[in-house]
């Protein structure tokens, strides 16, 4: 799990990178780097329950965000839609928020887990951090 969530974080740092020239960076930049913090904070272990509560709750309406976002741009989507920005937009909203599904069930996770449940040697992907 822990390489699936920094594949997803790496994936968001590179959309915002490619934002950068964008004339509305700024937007974009936070949308993307919002999506990298809470899939690389779900990689910290010991979060405490409370916080990762909140950015799980984050997490969710992040992923309706992205959901949201993609359908207002999906009118944009048509055969030569590579060649249409807003089209290229609707598509990063609609990998961010199916990247947001694995960050949203690791702190899932994290906060079923009970001391008993965290073991490092657990071959399961979707299990709870390991005890600090």
């Amino acid at each position: 799990m822990r390489l699936i969530l920094i594949a997803i974080t790496l994936i968001f740092v590179g959309f915002a990178l490619l934002q950068i020239d964008d004339p509305d960076s700024g937007v974009w930049l936070s949308i993307y780097l919002a999506g990298a913090f809470v899939s690389g904070a779900a990689l910290i272990d010991g979060i405490p329950r409370t916080l990762n509560r909140v950015i799980a709750v984050c997490t969710m309406l992040m992923m309706f965000f992205y959901f949201f976002g993609f359908f207002e741009l999906a009118p944009t989507l048509h055969g030569n839609w590579w060649q249409n920005e807003s089209s290229r937009h609707a598509l990063g909203l609609l990998f961010s928020a199916f990247a947001m599904i694995p960050v949203l069930s690791s702190y899932s996770c994290q906060l079923k887990a009970t001391r008993a449940d965290k073991d490092r040697r657990s071959p399961a992907v979707f299990s709870a951090p390991p005890a600090s």
